[in-house]
């Protein structure tokens, strides 16, 4: 069984895990991972009356920047959907038209 210290430190390597399925846009990944992410910090300081603040800080480091990478990953998926939208409109003038 892992050390409370060990099982952070393991949701830190996930919050890498995460950021690579980000980078590759692999939305399952991405959940099963922050599931399992999420289910060892909650044990953590669920568990703990001391807390690491160096494994805390770096923790919130690595999540802030994962929100962030999701956000810019669905503000691209949202992008690409207008000019979708747009194309698929463009096209079907062009062919009432034709």
């Amino acid at each position: 069984m892992k050390s409370n210290i060990q099982q952070l430190s393991y949701a830190l390597d996930l919050s890498d895990q995460i950021l690579s399925a980000i980078a590759d846009e692999s939305l399952e990944t991405i959940s099963e991972l922050d599931n399992e992410r999420r289910l060892l910090i909650n044990k953590y300081y669920k568990n703990n009356k001391t807390i690491d603040e160096k494994l805390t800080r770096e923790l919130k480091l690595k999540n802030d920047l994962i929100v962030s990478q999701l956000v810019e990953m669905q503000q691209n998926t949202r992008s690409q959907q207008i000019k979708l939208n747009q194309s698929k409109k463009v096209s079907k003038a062009y062919l009432d038209n034709a």
